[in-house]
């Protein structure tokens, strides 16, 4: 299902996870897929429970493993999945990090929002339009 959003960006919808959140491919007017710029800059994992197929992130996210970008750059990235089977805790080092990590992939993008919630020691991030 495609849904055209009010700032003239559009998400193609495939469905929802176990929680109901809704999965899909966010495009920009010029007709960016931003979810493949996030995974080609290293900005993102490509979840593979999701979209196992999906040959285009895998290419992408390979390329950016090589090249050493984004959250590549870190010598032993743990995927989100991984982190919290773990139940690591984040030190306000590492959110202050992340912070800053994600307001980078905004500058990169320029036309998402990216909002960082402090709650209890623990760091989400939500990508808004």
């Amino acid at each position: 299902m495609v849904e055209p959003q009010a700032d003239g960006t559009t998400i193609q919808t495939h469905g929802q996870d176990k929680y109901g959140r809704t999965l899909g491919d966010v495009f920009l007017e010029d007709g960016t897929n931003v979810n493949q710029d996030l995974v080609k800059q290293g900005w993102c994992w490509w979840y593979r429970k999701y979209e196992p197929g999906n040959v285009i992130l895998e290419k992408l996210e390979r390329r950016a493993r090589a090249s050493g970008i984004g959250l590549w750059a870190d010598p032993h990235p743990v995927p989100p999945w991984e982190w919290r089977k773990r139940k690591y805790r984040y030190s306000a080092g590492t959110i202050s990090r992340c912070c800053r990590i994600l307001a980078l992939a905004r500058v990169a993008l320029s036309r998402t929002r990216i909002v960082c919630v402090r709650k209890l020691g623990r760091a989400s991030f939500n990508v808004l339009p």
